[in-house]
């Protein structure tokens, strides 16, 4: 009878440890998918923005666009990305290049530092 129990219980342990594996946080997305998509500026450095747009397109492949519109005139700057830890890398097309630190993100909030130390508050489109 002892023998019977200590198997049972056995039994029910490795059912536990199975159970706990399959219900691991592999489900949430990773930093690098949430910031795939279309995303619009919000605030800079806490206050909202209202004389001029922002928007930026982080591509899966690597690709990126930004879009800034300010008294009518539209320019487009285009680029790759990469993420490094918590430092999005961008090296724009023209030669020049960004690093943005990751203050934090959701799958609809994006909030990022420059190296001057500027806040950026995106939303995703």
């Amino acid at each position: 009878m002892k023998k019977a129990k200590n198997y049972l219980m056995m039994s029910v342990w490795l059912i536990l440890i199975i159970m706990q594996a399959g219900c691991s946080k592999d489900d949430e997305p990773s930093t690098k998918d949430m910031l795939i998509g279309e995303w619009e500026l919000e605030e800079f450095n806490g206050q909202n923005i209202t004389d001029f747009s922002m928007e930026i397109t982080v591509e899966s492949d690597g690709d990126y666009k930004e879009v800034i519109t300010f008294d009518g005139s539209t320019s487009t700057y285009r680029g790759e990305w990469q993420l490094i830890g918590q430092t999005i890398e961008i090296e724009y097309d023209d030669g020049d290049e960004v690093e943005l630190e990751i203050e934090e993100i959701t799958s609809s909030k994006l909030v990022v530092e420059d190296e001057d130390n500027n806040d950026y508050e995106f939303e995703k489109n």
